[in-house]
């Protein structure tokens, strides 16, 4: 079976505009962004149950994109950068938007995928073994109107 798609930076950049109806721009960067304890994990599941991609949100991306899907104001997600944790609200949110993107990992012959865990903390170690290969990763620097940016790193297997 073939390996999930790594998501385009064009195409994170139009799934997101077209969700939210507002400008996003991203930007490719040219080193992995390392997950840290505050950053959101995601998971994208084959039909095995194995995992064949994943995506990792700074806090400052997690809570910009669960308060853009709600329309909350940029306060909210500045709060959560401060705090340096999503409330409950936020974190439901970017589940949705996370639930969304599976496509960016699905098209041509790559395999149906669909979410599996989010969470903050430890990555869990299918994830870590797909961010050892540069080549299967991605980093993008998001950026959605009137919301502080942050960054989008994604990893297939």
């Amino acid at each position: 079976m073939s390996k999930s798609r790594l998501p385009a930076p064009d195409g994170l950049a139009l799934t997101l505009r077209s969700l939210f109806g507002r400008a996003v721009t991203v930007k490719v960067l040219p080193v992995l962004v390392a997950p840290v304890a505050s950053s959101l994990t995601a998971s994208y599941e084959l039909d095995d149950g194995t995992v064949g991609g994943a995506c990792i949100l700074d806090v400052q991306l997690a809570a910009s994109l669960g308060a853009a899907l709600a329309l909350m104001p940029p306060a909210v997600a500045a709060e959560a950068v401060r705090r340096g944790a999503l409330d409950a609200a936020l974190m439901e949110n970017v589940h949705e938007v996370l639930n969304i993107c599976t496509g960016l990992f699905e098209g041509g012959d790559a395999p149906h995928v669909r979410l599996g865990a989010v969470g903050t903390g430890a990555v869990p170690a299918a994830v870590q073994a797909m961010l050892k290969v540069p080549r299967n990763t991605v980093t993008i620097e998001v950026t959605v109107q009137g919301y502080p940016p942050g960054k989008f790193a994604a990893a297939v297997g």
